[in-house]
């Protein structure tokens, strides 16, 4: 692991604080890591800022991922080592470059990866790369528990796109869901999950598909990503035809499943805290007006009805 004590971690100002500029700080972040791993920060490009800052260099070669605070060192360097035990296992994943990391500046995470090019993955291609996943049986030291509920508490905490109000409510929600889900284990199957299995950590390339973004992968129940394209049907951000690809290839619709609904809201509310928690919430009402409805939605207790397109 590299670590370079970088020019600005002294200011206060933290990475994805509503007080600072995501897209300068991570850029920054980004180009001091590069050169502390004996790359060149050429062609910087922004990609996007989710769970996570994503930036392109060296002409599209390169993927280098910012992370957030809170995210580790050692938890990079074991989504490294859960990405090369998965290729080895003959799972088309993307593939770590071969320098020293992962990198900190400024207590920041940042790892480089090999750039890909391809179109987003479909939900056909999902299900057959996940039951695959599924079927494997990792080596003790990568069978970390996968936990749903990891970082709500954090996210809600530190979201700048929640008021005190819907702060309340959503912790609420994470506590009362995370006992609802303990109790479905006599009905879940266990196995090594990806943990967020949706087809935007889908790409298809020249080659085939390629399945990226193990952060939260690790020994869990099945059905915990199976749940996550049924909530995005159900909230209408898959189509009834999209999921019926998913649920074929896999061989397993959960909706099924007596639980299913604890699974669906432990879903949505990771969905939520992560829309919270993006830069800039505080002072955008049309993004707290949406937050606070999805949390009604839920509190509601039934089906939720349908959301606003994934921002």
């Amino acid at each position: 692991m590299n670590t370079d004590p970088g020019t600005e971690g002294a200011s206060g100002v933290r990475p994805w604080s509503s007080d600072a500029d995501p897209r300068r700080i991570a850029t920054r972040i980004c180009a001091a890591a590069a050169r502390t791993a004996g790359l060149r920060p050429t062609d910087l490009e922004w990609v996007r800022l989710g769970e996570r800052a994503v930036l392109r260099m060296d002409a599209d070669r390169v993927i280098a991922r910012v992370e957030r605070p809170g995210v580790t060192a050692d938890d990079a360097a074991r989504e490294i080592a859960v990405t090369r035990w998965l290729s080895s296992s003959g799972i088309p994943v993307t593939h770590p470059l071969p320098v020293d990391q992962p990198v900190v500046v400024d207590d920041i995470v940042v790892t480089f990866w090999y750039g890909l090019s391809g179109r987003p993955g479909t939900t056909e291609q999902l299900g057959h790369l996940l039951r695959r996943i599924h079927d494997l049986q990792p080596p003790a030291e990568l069978a970390r528990p996968a936990y749903p509920f990891l970082r709500l508490s954090a996210r809600i905490e530190h979201a700048a796109g929640l008021t005190e109000s819907d702060r309340t409510a959503l912790a609420g929600l994470v506590r009362a869901t995370a006992a609802d889900y303990a109790g479905l284990g006599p009905v879940l199957t266990p196995g090594f999950v990806h943990g967020d299995a949706a087809c935007h950590n889908v790409l298809s390339t020249a080659g085939g598909p390629v399945v990226f973004d193990f952060e939260y992968a690790g020994w869990g129940h099945r059905e915990w990503d199976l749940s996550q394209n049924a909530a995005y049907l159900d909230i209408g951000w898959l189509s009834e035809a999209d999921y019926a690809a998913f649920h074929r290839a896999y061989g397993r619709d959960v909706r099924t499943l007596d639980g299913y609904p604890i699974l669906r809201r432990a879903r949505l509310l990771r969905e939520i805290t992560g829309l919270a928690q993006r830069s800039g919430g505080a002072h955008d009402p049309a993004l707290r007006a949406e937050i606070s409805r999805r949390i009604t939605d839920l509190e509601a207790g039934g089906p939720p009805s349908r959301w606003r397109n994934r921002p």
